[in-house]
Formats: C-alpha cells, structure tokens, sequence
C-alpha cells in the first residue's frame, strides 16, 4: 500500500505533485482521509500544499467527506505561511458551504479572507463568498456588503472578481463564469 505523505512529497511549491493522485486515492478508498488530514499539519510545506490540493480536489465531488473537518481547513485558510495551502484551503471553504451548519464560520472565515496578503487567495475567498451566497441566499446581504468594501482592492484581478460577484449575488440565475471553475466543477 502506497504511503500517501510520500507521495505527497513529489515537486515543489510551484508544481501540484501527486495530489490529484492522492485525490483519486481517497476517492476509491474513504477510509484513507486518516492519513491525508494529518499532512495539512506537516513541517514540510511542500506535503501541506500538495494535501491542501488533494483535499480540495476531494471536496469538489465529494463534500461531505470532510464536512467534520472544517475547524481545521478554517484555521490553515487563516494561518498557514504559504499562500498555495491557504488558497487551495480557501477554495476548499466554498465546497463545504452546502452545510447550512458550516456556512456562517466559513463565510466568516472567507470575509477575513478578503484582507489576505496574496491577491490568490483574496481572489478565490471571493469565489468561495458566491459559493456560499448562492447556496444560502439569507447570506447574501452580508456577502455583498463586505464585497463592496473591498472594492478598492489594490490588484485589478481582485478588483474585476469583486465586481462579477456582486453581479453573481444579484443575479442568481447567472452561470458562474466557466474560467472560475475548475475541470471537475463543469
């Protein structure tokens, strides 16, 4: 049997690894999330990035699986030094908002978010804050108002993601723009 901190070990921070691989692990056998939680906690960046990746794979299908583990995801989006895990983290917050349990700490969580150091993880807090809005509508006043505080933001990436949000929140039966989607989403 495979060792999945090992092969999380594969590249750097710039590369993605196995986590994909490790993703379609977990997908065939649940119980193996186990050994995949704890790498979020590792010394060695290059295993949190690549398991924060493998678990946002994770929630694109399958939400539920860490529906428990939100605390968690919430303290490394916050806290983690390197932005890769805290975006991927992020991203990883906006899958678990169907919960209607989940979606107040984790609207908080991506409201905080938006103040982040790293224009990526701004950006995908604003993404996962449209997750969140669209699938708990009474979120919504809140999301917006926060949205449109930060609409000065000092990267034009953020700054057009902003304003699609608002537009998104506004109008729910808008498509979500197919580029803010990742390949397992479309």
């Amino acid at each position: 049997m495979i060792n999945i901190r090992e092969v999380l070990k594969s590249g750097d921070l710039r590369s993605d690894g196995n986590a994909d691989q490790v993703a379609e692990y977990i997908h065939q056998d649940n119980s193996r999330l186990m050994e995949l939680l704890p790498c979020l906690d590792d010394p060695d960046s290059v295993i949190r990035a690549h398991a924060a990746h493998a678990i946002e794979v994770i929630t694109r299908k399958n939400p539920d699986l860490l529906a428990g583990e939100t605390r968690r995801i919430i303290m490394r989006a916050e806290s983690d030094a390197y932005p890769v895990v805290r975006w991927h983290m992020v991203m990883t917050l906006g899958n678990l908002a169907g919960h209607y349990k989940d979606a107040q700490p984790v609207m908080e969580s991506l409201l905080r978010s938006l103040k982040d150091t790293s224009p990526l993880v701004r950006s995908w807090a604003v993404y996962s804050l449209v997750s969140v809005g669209r699938k708990h509508l009474d979120l919504n006043t809140r999301i917006l108002s926060e949205l449109r505080t930060h609409g000065r933001d000092h990267s034009p990436a953020v700054r057009s993601r902003l304003n699609r949000a608002i537009t998104l929140l506004q109008f729910p039966d808008m498509p979500m723009p197919i580029t803010w989607m990742k390949s397992s989403e479309k």
